[in-house]
């Protein structure tokens, strides 16, 4: 049985840029990485079976839905990394409300994003686990 958990969350997604960290409430992202947080707290609180101290690797799908599909490719990045960031476990010593749902980026190792054409702006976050890093190919 595959692992997976889905994040529905209205407005637009957290955007990874290279000011203040997410976890700062001075960051302009801030409202928005604080409501993926608390969707991630939602929707772990009805999955028994997905653990956010997992060292498993991760596949994670972003559909993003908009009136209009006009992301550039790196507003693309920039909200892939937005949501990767802001789901991962954060930094000792800060405060985040909601919570994390694996442990650090290196877990991610399959990722997509689409977009569709919506009147009111929403997105969602998969999240899958793939295996574990010992779960290796046997050499042919």
């Amino acid at each position: 049985m595959t692992k997976e958990i889905l994040l529905a969350v209205d407005g637009e997604p957290p955007h990874r840029d290279v000011g203040l960290n997410f976890c700062n409430p001075h960051h302009p992202q801030y409202p928005q990485v604080v409501r993926l947080r608390e969707a991630a707290a939602e929707a772990l609180a009805e999955k028994s079976d997905w653990d956010p101290n997992e060292a498993g690797w991760i596949a994670l799908a972003l559909t993003v839905m908009q009136s209009a599909p006009d992301f550039t490719m790196e507003e693309v990045a920039a909200a892939l990394g937005g949501v990767a960031d802001a789901l991962q476990a954060t930094p000792v010593g800060t405060d985040v409300p909601g919570c994390s749902l694996y442990r650090d980026l290196q877990q991610i190792r399959v990722v997509r994003y689409t977009v569709r054409q919506l009147g009111a702006s929403a997105y969602s976050v998969r999240l899958r686990v793939l295996g574990s890093p010992s779960d290796r190919l046997a050499p042919a």
